[in-house]
């Protein structure tokens, strides 16, 4: 009886390690090690549903894409462009804060979430991360040329019932950046906004 307990409990242990790691996998982009979207989702609708409990306004997001990848994967191969991801990823994840959460969206986009953060602390979190990823990339040997960002940077609002008009939001100040000539921030904080 106490060898099939002790058996039982190792098998017990072993299935709730296995789930771990499923939940790890399913929640984290393999090239990068960087949350992916699927856990960028959640955590928002967690933020959300917080902010309902607490009435307090609750995160930013940025939104940020590297100028011109497509012509890294065109002229030195996908090999070189993924490189370019996992060196953006790790010049992201060493310049946010310990509570901002940086995911890889998709492709060359990447998503930070700043909770309890101002307007005016995401955009000068942004502005670094520009200035990072320009920076890393002049020292690397993957491209004879520096890399560059375009960033999109919104804040949520109390009011707000979902995620959906802040990514929104970011996205729209994400292609104004790139509209106005790339590399560079624009923040957009209402819709519409000129």
């Amino acid at each position: 009886m106490s060898g099939s307990n002790r058996d039982l409990r190792r098998q017990l242990a072993r299935e709730r390690a296995l789930v771990a790691a499923l939940k790890v996998e399913a929640t984290t982009d393999l090239l990068t090690g960087l949350r992916n979207r699927r856990y960028a989702t959640t955590e928002l609708a967690r933020l959300v549903s917080r902010g309902r409990r607490e009435s307090v306004a609750l995160y930013a997001i940025l939104m940020l894409d590297i100028d011109r990848f497509k012509r890294v994967n065109d002229r030195y191969g996908h090999h070189a462009g993924d490189e370019v991801l996992i060196s953006v990823a790790d010049a992201l994840t060493e310049t946010c804060r310990a509570t901002d959460i940086v995911t890889r969206w998709g492709g060359e986009e990447f998503l930070v979430i700043c909770p309890g953060t101002s307007p005016e602390d995401a955009l000068a979190l942004a502005h670094r991360l520009r200035l990072c990823i320009e920076l890393a990339s002049a020292g690397g040997t993957v491209l004879p040329w520096c890399l560059t960002a375009s960033v999109g940077v919104s804040q949520s609002f109390s009011f707000e019932e979902s995620y959906e008009g802040v990514i929104r939001r970011a996205d729209a100040a994400l292609y104004r950046a790139k509209n106005q000539g790339r590399n560079r921030v624009v923040q957009l904080l209402v819709e519409n906004a000129a």
